[in-house]
């Protein structure tokens, strides 16, 4: 039996105090297709500071959100965020001029990011509190901007690593020893699969049985037409057409694909078998104001809890005082740093309550 990816694994809650607190929130309104939104981190400055929120990543154990951010005069960043109390960043990277588009974890603790910047294209591996570079960076051959990567294992021991580009390849290392990756040679030509009719490709997810999905944005660089890609084991690939899609996450048999769509930016469902259209996520609580960005990274919980990055939601000001805000938007309910009360046991009815109203929410596959 093939050991699966994270993101794979996520068909049922684990956590049962997350769950039961998620089942309280969700239990008046058990039957809207909609979930509830929270903001996990919002953040919004001065023109020379660290801003521009792309990736999103949960660790392993799903106490931390890594995040990228890419501008900054000298502050391009990594960020070990909590996933789940308000506004609480636990350590940081700095990355100089260095952008990293993409980021994604393992269950042994690693942090992978890809840069995006043209001509280099290389990809490094962190140790969880980013404070430890395990590997120099490494790029296979190809210098293609880096906007996506995913982990995926076949069995209990071997670790892939996936990176999309923005050249329209996908390529395969072997990462089962972090300290010495390698391109996957015996993979696609030479470890490498260039996606038929694909331009800048970005997000990618590898599913269960090794099916890769991945993202393109749009089809000139500027307008907003983008594809889903699905590539199975065997290089068969299908494809569904999603405005501005950006990133994708699985969940439950489906794909859940961020929308850098500005005012309209939301999130697009899918089913994982055939690419069928299922509904679209909006956060209308939270709305963007803001017409040129969008939606970008997005990641998923083992019990359902959507994390996005809102990037750039909201430009105020001119010239060298424009300040930029960015957030975190997350279906989790958020804590705020001060401990609240200790639930009464007559809470427990409202807990039973709750959970009824989640399993209806979730959907089966």
């Amino acid at each position: 039996m093939p050991c699966l990816s994270r993101s794979a694994q996520r068909t049922a809650p684990t956590g049962w105090v997350r769950a039961l607190v998620l089942a309280v929130l969700l239990s008046a309104q058990w039957a809207s297709a909609q979930p509830l939104w929270y903001v996990l981190y919002d953040q919004g400055g001065l023109f020379e500071e660290t801003r521009s929120l792309r990736a999103v990543a949960l660790s392993d154990d799903e106490g931390a959100a890594y995040t990228s951010w890419l501008h900054g005069d000298t502050s391009r960043a990594v960020y070990e965020q909590s996933a789940s109390l308000y506004n609480t960043v636990l350590h940081t990277y700095s990355m100089g001029t260095i952008q990293a588009k993409a980021i994604a974890t393992d269950d042994r603790g690693n942090v992978y990011l890809g840069y995006g910047e043209h001509g280099n294209g290389q990809m490094e591996i962190r140790s969880a509190n980013l404070g430890t570079q395990i590997v120099a960076p490494f790029n296979g051959g190809n210098t293609g901007q880096v906007e996506g990567l995913s982990i995926w294992k076949p069995d209990a021991t071997t670790y892939y690593l996936y990176a999309s580009r923005d050249d329209g390849t996908v390529q395969r290392f072997n990462v089962t020893n972090p300290a010495s990756p390698a391109l996957d040679t015996s993979w696609a030509t030479s470890g490498s699969y260039t996606v038929t009719g694909a331009g800048t490709l970005r997000g990618l997810e590898v599913a269960s049985g090794g099916t890769i999905f991945v993202t393109q944005r749009d089809t000139s660089g500027t307008d907003r037409v983008g594809y889903v890609y699905a590539i199975d084991p065997f290089f068969l690939q299908t494809s569904a057409s999603v405005e501005g899609a950006m990133d994708v996450a699985i969940y439950n048999g489906e794909l859940y694909i961020s929308q850098y769509t500005g005012l309209d930016s939301g999130i697009t469902v899918l089913n994982m078998s055939d690419l069928a259209f299922i509904e679209k996520l909006t956060v209308s609580a939270f709305p963007r104001t803001d017409d040129d960005y969008g939606y970008a990274g997005i990641d998923i919980a083992d019990d359902g809890s959507i994390y996005v990055s809102d990037q750039w939601y909201k430009i105020e000001g001119l010239g060298p005082d424009k300040t930029y805000y960015d957030r975190i938007l997350t279906t989790f309910p958020v804590i705020y740093p001060e401990p609240g009360p200790i639930p009464e046991p007559a809470t427990l009815l409202l807990l039973g309550v709750g959970l009824a109203a989640l399993a209806r929410r979730r959907r089966t596959a």
